[in-house]
């Protein structure tokens, strides 16, 4: 699939489209173009034009994982916090995608972070 139909995708009406969109055009970018500082930077503006007007959790989920692979530091504390969230609330549906996304992550998370992810999985 081209780089430009993913970035298509990634505006899709539906969300789990949206979702997966998200994080192959990471993937496939990252492959391309490398883990250069200017393509980091062409793919932050990218995530965060996305963020702006993205509504669904789930989806944003997607793109802070992209801003953490980018080497954005706030974005691990704000998957942490969709987490929690949805946790508070039993949003079962929405869990399981960031529990997975923060076992991807764990090993490059700051320590902090990863003492209170721990924790909420083992809550789990």
């Amino acid at each position: 699939m081209s780089l430009q139909r993913l970035k298509k995708l990634c505006r899709d009406d539906d969300y789990y489209v949206r979702y997966f969109a998200i994080q192959s055009f990471c993937d496939v970018f990252t492959r391309i173009h490398g883990q250069t500082a200017e393509a980091k930077q062409i793919l932050i503006t990218f995530l965060q034009k996305l963020i702006i007007e993205e509504e669904a959790g789930l989806v944003r989920l997607a793109i802070y994982k992209g801003l953490f692979l980018c080497g954005d530091s706030d974005a691990s504390a704000k998957i942490v916090s969709l987490l929690v969230d949805a946790m508070k609330k039993n949003d079962n549906r929405f869990i399981s995608p960031a529990l997975n996304i923060l076992c991807e992550m764990t090993d490059i998370l700051p320590n902090d972070l990863r003492k209170q992810v721990e924790f909420y999985m083992g809550e789990i």
